[in-house]
């Protein structure tokens, strides 16, 4: 059993799929509805375009960061797309901290979206396309249930209307995934805490959070400290009790009252090996 984790945990497979328009799928489940759409009338020879998969727990119901925190499992994606398509990294929204019992935990509480985006190939078929998608994911409250579902999208080679919902729904994605900040930071991590220096921007928001991808690198909990020091911020964090190698990037995001923001932090040298 994952740590943190109820007892109550339960593995089913979603069945009900429900059509939002020509170009979305939804699936029902209980305690979630998971749905994926993409934003294009018409997909066009090497023009990317983008997917978003949505998840709209229960109230009281979350899901989680790519980072999970204390317990809780990310969502894992798995593309069938036709040959020659690629699909990129999916984009998180800014996550919250959720306590749970003594735990902290990453992630949504809420509708929340992934953003994937997709290419296809120089050359398209005159015939409609199947883009298929395996999920998985995690929602909890008191119990947790994982779940998983299999999607397909047939795009027609005609355009096709948006509905409103789906316009909506990638609007609100879009609007809380953490601004990317074009210049990068470093990390180095010692025996007991987990150091990061980034370009502070002209950040004045006096309350700041900060989630470190992937797990594993930077404890929950106590809360790192925040220190911004000309154009640097300063972020020291308890190293986590897990913690086996330092990868040679990680993500930091912060997140402030009305706005986030995510640098990659390149690992300084001498970092390589377990400590």
């Amino acid at each position: 059993m994952l740590k943190g984790l109820p007892a109550a945990f339960t593995l089913f497979l979603l069945v009900v799929p429900v059509a939002l328009s020509a170009a979305s799928a939804q699936q029902d489940a209980p305690h979630i509805r998971v749905a994926l759409m993409t934003d294009v009338t018409q997909v066009k020879p090497d023009t990317p375009f983008w997917a978003l998969i949505y998840f709209s727990p229960d109230p009281h119901w979350h899901t989680y960061w790519k980072n999970p925190g204390d317990s809780g499992l990310a969502p894992k994606l798995n593309w069938q797309l036709p040959p020659g398509w690629q699909a990129g990294e999916p984009l998180f929204q800014t996550p919250t901290a959720i306590p749970y019992g003594s735990d902290i935990n990453y992630g949504y509480e809420g509708d929340s979206g992934l953003l994937v985006k997709l290419t296809p190939p120089k050359s398209l078929p005159e015939t409609a396309l199947t883009l298929g998608l395996d999920a998985r994911w995690l929602v909890c409250a008191d119990a947790c249930i994982q779940g998983k579902g299999q999607f397909t999208l047939d795009l027609p080679p005609t355009p096709t209307h948006i509905q409103p919902a789906v316009k909506e729904r990638f609007q609100q994605t879009r609007q809380n995934v953490p601004t990317p900040v074009q210049q990068s930071g470093h990390y180095q991590v010692t025996d007991h805490r987990v150091e990061i220096t980034l370009p502070a921007l002209d950040i004045t928001d006096p309350n700041l959070q900060v989630f470190v991808a992937p797990n594993h690198i930077a404890a929950t909990q106590p809360l790192p400290s925040i220190i911004k020091r000309a154009d640097r911020l300063h972020i020291s964090a308890h190293r986590h009790p897990y913690f086996h190698q330092a990868p040679a990037v990680i993500e930091v995001v912060v997140r402030g009252t009305r706005q986030s923001w995510t640098w990659n932090a390149l690992r300084q040298s001498g970092q390589t090996t377990p400590r």
